[in-house]
This record gives C-alpha cells, structure tokens and sequence, in this order.
C-alpha cells in the first residue's frame, strides 16, 4: 500500500514539472549582443553592460568572446532595456528601449568606431619675484599712450602717471622723488634725450613712433647713469613687412576761448594758435631683411 501511494506521489510529481517547464521557459526572453570594430570584425573583449530603466533586472556586465558576443540568456519580456558597450581607444556606445520579447534570446550588433578625442592643456606661470632685483619701474605700451587724453601729447605727461613722477610747473622737465629736474635722464633709442648744457630734456617726440616707454624711479642698474633722480627709457617702432602711414594733426585757439563770467568786456583778449601736424610714414626696403621708417612732428605755438 506504500509503494502504490509513493508510486502515484512521484506521478504526479512528474507531471507537475513537465506541464510548468515549458510554461516557464516560455515566459522569459534573452539577449545576444554582438560587438564589432570599425573595420566589422568581432571584437574580443568589449565590455557589455545591461541594466533597465525601471530595474526589472540588476545591472549586469559582460565580456564578449572569441566571437564578440555577450550572451543574456535569461530576462524578463517587456521594453526599457538599455545597453552600454565600451572598449578601450573606441568611443563608447549605448542603446536604449530595447525590447526583449518571449522565447529565444534577440540578437543586436553593435559596432565601435575610433574615439576622437580633445586634449587642451593650460599651462600659467607666475612672474619668478628676484629678491635681489631693487628696481622700481612702471612701463607703458604704445596703445596705452595712444589712448590717454594728454594735452599736446608728449611723452612728458606720460612720465608723470608713473608713481612718484611730478611735473609742478608743467614745462615738461619731471622731478622723481623730490629731486631736482637736472637729476632725470631719458633716453631714445639709447641715445641720450638731455641737454648737456641745462640738464633738462632736449627734445620732443613724436608720440606715434614710440613703442614703449619704462620709467625707473629707483632701483636703476649700471646701464644707467649721468643721473640721480630717475630714467626713461624709450623705444621707438621698427619698420615691417606692411606699409603703414598715421598723420595727425592737432590744433588749439584762442578763438575757443570766451570772457568766462566776467562782466569787463573792454578787457584785451588773450589770442594764441598751437598747431601740431605729425606724420609717420613705414614699409620694407628689401621684404624680410631691411625696413624703414619715417617720424616728424611740427609745433608751431604762438604762447599770449
């Protein structure tokens, strides 16, 4: 009697299992993913990895094989898979809204081209600060000069925005630091811009040919000498391969000028002219190896 029931107990066992096998195998689906290089051959190695966006299934990586395939055999049916593929000096690769339908394992190619890449590289250095250098300078480009609002733009009034630069009597002649205005040197070009005689400068520039102009107001090193207060060292423009030509010309009246608020109109009127007309005139002589360049200035000033 107990065999007979354990006979018809693993039956039934039996039959539970072969009507649910297939039932279950046939809710459930796959996926074959295949990866190719650029050149559509398998690629061995690539790294597959599925994931879904609702999390039906773990995220879950693999390693495709000799025949660039990664297999997924068993997932839930249904849409929202996603797959992501990357290989080392390929661009990286993803799919999404898979679907995974019932029965056997969808099969995707995927395919991996060159990864473009964009390096920029900043590189910034500080100023290196030279604990033994003393010298105290302010320099001053040719656009900064061309920009300033200076009367007869002369270099002089440049001197002054410098610190520790003043022009009291506004004759031209700078004192730095309270010295004496025979103690200031500026030179042009390397040359010597003061008077052997006075001690004062010698002459005026053309604004438009200069380059750049730095004021050392202490501190200066042994290239400098034959002053105490301060220096200017100026450089002028070269020539170039471009021809260029500025003229300017500025022009100040006394003709502009009214009584002010004053009521005494029998009072003489103060009449002066300042005419100032300046040109420069650059090019190449011989292209890339010889230039010239040409820079004059007129002042023509009736002083009341």
């Amino acid at each position: 009697m107990i065999r007979i029931r354990g006979a018809i107990g693993a039956l039934v066992v039996g039959l539970v299992v072969l009507l649910s096998g297939p039932g279950a195998y046939a809710q459930s689906g796959g996926l074959e993913v295949t990866v190719l290089d650029q050149e559509g051959k398998p690629l061995i190695g690539a790294t597959v990895i599925i994931s879904h966006e609702l999390s039906y299934v773990k995220t879950t990586g693999e390693r495709t094989g000799p025949d660039g395939v990664a297999n997924f055999p068993v997932l839930r049916p249904g849409q929202g898979y996603k797959i992501d593929v990357s290989y080392p000096g390929l661009s990286a690769r993803s799919e999404t809204g898979i679907r995974v339908p019932i029965g056997p394992p969808a099969k995707i190619q995927m395919q991996l081209i060159s990864e473009v890449r964009e390096e920029l590289k900043i590189v910034a250095t500080g100023d290196v600060i030279d604990l033994e250098d003393t010298t105290s300078s302010t320099r001053f480009s040719d656009d900064f000069i061309g920009d300033l609002p200076v009367a007869g733009r002369d270099y002089q009034n440049v001197l002054t925005i410098a610190p520790g630069v003043n022009d009291g009597d506004g004759d031209g002649n700078v004192t730095v630091h309270g010295s004496r205005e025979r103690d200031f040197k500026a030179s042009v070009g390397g040359i010597s811009n003061v008077n052997p005689l006075t001690g004062q400068f010698l002459s005026n520039i053309n604004p438009n040919s200069i380059e750049e102009m730095a004021v050392i107001t202490s501190g200066a090193g042994v290239g400098y000498a034959r002053a105490q207060g301060g220096f200017a060292d100026i450089v002028q423009k070269q020539g170039s391969n471009d021809f260029e030509g500025v003229l300017d010309f500025f022009f100040q009246s006394g003709l502009l000028d009214g009584d002010g608020a004053r009521s005494i109109s029998n009072l003489p009127t103060e009449d002066f002219n300042w005419y100032q007309p300046s040109i420069q005139v650059s090019g190449p002589l011989v292209k890339d190896k010889l230039w010239y360049r040409m820079s004059h200035e007129l002042r023509d000033i009736t002083a009341p």
